[in-house]
């Protein structure tokens, strides 16, 4: 099996914890039915779980009313705290 890689320290920055880390790779692992799987994969799979995480909470920033959105031309989402476009407004 595939050796879970562990953190320098619980200070890091990091999106995930240990234990959220963990289960996520435990669900690769469970997902490849005992295959293998390399630092390319799990690099993907945690990219992907840290993105979710980062979606969630600017979701949850938005469902709360603290967090406004806008679509630029080219189709990106932009997201800003309405206390800094309040700011803003005033300075205009």
């Amino acid at each position: 099996m595939t050796e879970v890689p562990s953190r320098a320290s619980p200070l890091d920055d990091d999106i995930l914890t240990d234990r959220e880390l963990r289960a996520v790779l435990l669900a690769l692992a469970h997902g490849r039915g005992g295959r293998a799987f390399d630092d390319e994969q799990t690099a993907r799979v945690v990219d992907w779980a840290e993105a979710a995480r980062i979606d969630s909470a600017i979701l949850g920033r938005v469902l709360a009313g603290d967090v406004s959105i806008d679509v630029r031309p080219d189709g990106e989402l932009v997201f800003a705290s309405r206390q800094s476009l309040a700011r803003k407004s005033l300075r205009d």
